[in-house]
């Protein structure tokens, strides 16, 4: 979780560097798409919940780009829609309207974060793979001999286990 959130912003601060990042969309992810509602009326999806609604229409006020009637286009698809509400993989099935593949990573996983919110870790793990590479979102192996080498008897090697885990088979 917290390897999540470090990748997270390191990749966030590599797209301001590299001025790759519309600072409303990062704002809007970081935000869970706040806002205060909507008065456009919900279509009548029972799929579909306020709170999505709601993250739906947040997203068309930003207004440009793929977020252009992004909530009308959403009203008038809400059944193709629905297909990626109920994928496995939301993230990996095609969207309406070839959405997604016009779409940012970022983009990408405001949009599951609107339909889908369960999935909103894969969508994050999708920018900082596309930014920064695989290696971000996997955790380094243990390598004790290496470890065992940069001790000595004034840096001694301190071990703290989680329940359940047996380091016996490293030691041998």
């Amino acid at each position: 979780k917290d390897k999540l959130m470090l990748s997270l912003l390191l990749c966030f601060k590599s797209m301001e560097v590299d001025q790759d990042i519309n600072q409303e969309e990062k704002a809007m992810l970081l935000l869970a798409c706040g806002g205060v509602g909507s008065a456009n009326p919900k279509p009548q999806a029972d799929w579909l919940t306020d709170v999505s609604w709601d993250r739906v229409c947040e997203l068309d006020k930003l207004g440009r780009g793929p977020w252009q009637n992004f909530a009308g286009n959403f009203k008038q698809n809400v059944n193709a829609w629905k297909s990626v509400f109920d994928a496995d993989k939301p993230s990996e099935t095609s969207w309406p309207g070839g959405l997604k593949e016009s779409m940012s990573p970022l983009q990408r996983a405001l949009v599951l974060l609107a339909v889908r919110p369960d999935c909103t870790v894969q969508g994050l793990q999708e920018i900082i793979a596309a930014k920064l590479g695989r290696e971000y979102l996997e955790p380094p192996s243990f390598n004790l001999e290496k470890s065992f080498d940069d001790s000595n008897s004034v840096t001694p090697l301190i071990f703290v286990l989680s329940s359940g885990a047996d380091p016996m088979a490293e030691i041998d």
